[in-house]
């Protein structure tokens, strides 16, 4: 939800470089973190990535 807030287009599926761009400042702003905390932000861009993936076909 927050995404569509960012940008109401965003099931038209321009919003994927949204997702990537907040994955990136994700992992970017981890770099202090212990490794298991940049593992868990890794699977959860992972994660969500998927999911926007799933999103995207079923609102096709």
């Amino acid at each position: 939800m927050e995404f569509e807030i960012i940008d109401e287009n965003i099931e038209t599926g321009k919003g994927e470089s949204l997702v990537n761009d907040y994955c990136k400042t994700l992992i970017k702003n981890s770099e202090k973190y212990t490794e298991t905390q940049k593992e868990t932000i890794e699977k959860f861009c992972k994660l969500l990535k998927n999911e926007w993936g799933d999103f995207l076909k079923h609102n096709d």
